[in-house]
């Protein structure tokens, strides 16, 4: 690995030497969501340069790792240090409560492997208040997506600059040379999705042809604490899509939602035992792979589907040794791996629930 040499290690104890003021620990436990199977998001916040969170990466598709904080405070801004084909391009979403999650902070063109983001809120403040931050890399210098550690920048602090990227005047405008994906998107004047199918009223609803196939809704119960378990959907929409994220749960044939990056997240107050998820995507661009990472701590890709020939999917879970399990999990990382005609649309994702009888599509 390209990230963990002698020079790599140097590198870091001059930073550790001369930038020891500005480089601050999480003054709270985070859950880095993101990365692969030895290498996942928590990587990023274990105050060890040394290791890291990595995905392969398709120049174009962008990848979004998430960093989900127990508490909100107030930001300057990140310093992410990445390493080997490290990433020069990346934007960053923070959740503001019942205003979105907006751009709040672009690097584009990085010559070096550590860098600094500054934040700017929709309103103009260098300031940002949030509970959550999401990193969308859009380019790397290779085919893989590798971060080893994020820094926070909190309110006050005095902010180093190291000057290796390119001014970013418009937060919410590619990158120049930014890569194109390497499937062309449908243009978006293509005609609006009509269903050939109707969603019946009723508590039970079953997949078109398949009656053994039960599609549950999902528990929108409270839990022991009054809390609802309904899921947190967080994903980047893609500008011309035609409905908000809820549409994935929406239980509605007729609505989908495109998204833009090949992953989302689904994040659940409480944790229950699923063992597969039914998922509709759109006929004429149907998703052909994907990988589903749970599991509490989310470190194992609990799900996976590749070589799917119609819009409707089953994806059966399995425990850490690879055998078909329930799976108790607070949280789904999902990534979509191919889809039939370049652009990821999702009309719907259904929970299988342990005991739940599981049909074959």
């Amino acid at each position: 690995m390209a990230g963990n040499t002698s020079a790599f290690l140097w590198l870091m104890l001059l930073l550790k030497a001369t930038w020891a003021q500005q480089l601050n620990q999480w003054d709270q436990t985070i859950f880095g969501i993101g990365g692969s199977p030895g290498h996942w998001g928590d990587n990023m916040v274990d105050k060890d340069p040394s290791t890291f969170a990595e995905v392969a990466f398709t120049p174009g598709q962008g990848y979004q790792f998430a960093l989900l904080l127990n508490f909100a405070r107030q930001y300057q801004g990140l310093y992410i240090q990445s390493s080997g084909d490290f990433i020069t391009d990346y934007y960053v979403n923070a959740q503001r409560y019942q205003l979105g999650f907006p751009i709040v902070g672009r690097v584009c063109g990085a010559t070096s492997n550590f860098t600094l983001v500054t934040f700017t809120s929709p309103e103009g403040s260098p300031f940002i208040y949030t509970d959550s931050l999401f990193i969308t890399v859009k380019a790397t210098l290779g085919t893989t997506a590798i971060i080893n550690e994020v820094y926070p920048i909190y309110a006050g602090d005095t902010i180093f600059y190291p000057n290796n990227s390119l001014p970013v005047t418009n937060l919410t405008a590619p990158c120049p040379g930014e890569p194109t994906p390497t499937t062309p998107p449908t243009p978006s004047s293509t005609p609006a999705f009509t269903p050939t199918y109707t969603f019946p009223p009723g508590p039970t609803q079953t997949i078109p042809g398949h009656p053994n196939a039960t599609l549950n809704r999902w528990k929108d119960g409270l839990n022991s604490n009054g809390v609802s378990i309904l899921p947190i959907i967080l994903a980047n929409p893609s500008e011309d899509s035609p409905s908000p994220e809820p549409a994935m749960t929406d239980y509605n044939f007729s609505t989908y939602f495109t998204q833009e990056t090949a992953t989302f997240t689904f994040l659940f107050n409480d944790d229950l035992a699923y063992e597969g998820l039914y998922i509709q995507s759109l006929p004429d661009d149907y998703i052909t792979a994907i990988s589903v990472d749970g599991g509490w701590p989310v470190d194992w890709t609990i799900g996976r589907v590749s070589g799917a020939t119609s819009e409707w999917t089953v994806v059966r879970f399995v425990d850490k040794q690879g055998n078909p399990a329930a799976v108790t999990t607070g949280a789904f990382y999902f990534r979509i791996d191919g889809t039939l005609n370049g652009r990821i649309q999702i009309v719907d994702i259904y929970p299988i629930y342990a005991g739940d009888m599981i049909a074959d599509l």
